[in-house]
């Protein structure tokens, strides 16, 4: 199988081990990295498929060359024992495009503009980007159509046209981007569901897509 040299890194722990996640992120060379809070959703049962226990999460994440993700996912399992229950899931999403100073950091030596190889698409993971009261709503329906669970990570909105003053302070809109990892022939069902309900509800098209993973370690 063919992969793109580059791939962005996500591992989702429990909270306080995010540093640890972290650590070995960059001993195993992915030094590009962003770390936040994530908030699990699925029901006990679902959590123990897929090897959570706490609904409070670290979310990690980094840039890297490919290579490097079998040593970290192969770490997190033997240090942090994401292959068990209750301790975590990583997963790894080739990088089609970046910027040269991005591939230069993460230690690609050639220049790096796209990337056509094919990778494995059995899993997939969907983001889907909602207002800060509508993550588990949408949740909820992705659930209803097959989805196992997800990871609710809390941002703000650094569009141009989200902002907005009170008294003079400038504002930006709270959202969530909730991420799940779903078998790929699942896909376009939940996505639609999803879309469907946040439509629905606040009568705005949802902000939803999808990406091939190639790699994923602590399903179960």
């Amino acid at each position: 199988m063919n992969r793109s040299p580059m791939s962005f890194a996500v591992a989702i722990a429990q909270r306080g081990k995010g540093e640890k996640a972290a650590e070995i992120f960059s001993e195993c060379g992915i030094t590009i990295q962003y770390i936040g809070l994530g908030h699990g959703t699925a029901n006990s049962e679902i959590m123990d498929y897929l090897g959570l226990d706490e609904p409070e999460k670290d979310v990690v994440m980094g840039v890297c060359l490919t290579d490097c993700v079998a040593e970290a996912f192969s770490r997190l399992g033997d240090e942090m024992g994401f292959m068990g229950r209750g301790t975590g899931i990583a997963f790894s999403i080739p990088i089609s495009s970046a910027s040269s100073d991005t591939a230069e950091r993460a230690g690609l030596k050639e220049n790096y503009e796209r990337s056509s190889a094919k990778v494995d698409e059995k899993f997939e993971m969907i983001a889907v980007v909602v207002g800060g009261d509508m993550a588990d709503i949408a949740m909820d329906s992705a659930k209803a159509a097959g989805a196992r669970g997800g990871t609710i990570v809390r941002c703000r909105d650094m569009s141009p046209d989200s902002e907005r003053r009170v008294f003079g302070v400038t504002v930006r809109q709270d959202m969530e981007i909730l991420m799940l990892i779903t078998p790929q022939k699942d896909k376009d069902r939940i996505m639609k569901a999803i879309c469907d309900t946040v439509f629905t509800e606040t009568e705005q098209p949802a902000v939803a897509f999808s990406l091939a993973i190639d790699d994923v370690v602590g399903l179960r």
